[in-house]
């Protein structure tokens, strides 16, 4: 049962911290403001994640390797669109990447 609920507020931590990184971005988001949302004291985040930026990594993790997968599936079945869209993917990856600090 322990097992279910780690896995739980492992979740919360990432959806909460997804909602305050896209509204107020990597820079001005605190593990406090995390935590406030997630309702958790904000040391238990650090039993978790090592710090911020490891959790950035971990909230971004999905949209690097799933893309191309949804893509496929749900994308256009034209590939120029794939391809132009492939390329937007990867830019705006790195650009999250390089302005997170």
């Amino acid at each position: 049962m322990a097992q279910v609920l780690k896995d739980e507020i492992r979740q919360c931590i990432l959806d909460s911290a997804l909602e305050e990184f896209f509204i107020h971005g990597y820079v001005r988001t605190t593990i406090r403001d995390i935590a406030g949302r997630a309702g958790i004291p904000a040391g238990l985040i650090y039993s978790y994640y090592k710090n911020k930026e490891a959790l950035f990594d971990e909230v971004l993790r999905p949209v690097c390797f799933d893309w191309k997968r949804v893509m496929k599936h749900g994308g256009s079945p034209d590939y120029q669109d794939y391809k132009y869209l492939s390329q937007m993917e990867e830019n705006c990856i790195l650009t999250l990447f390089r302005n997170r600090m």
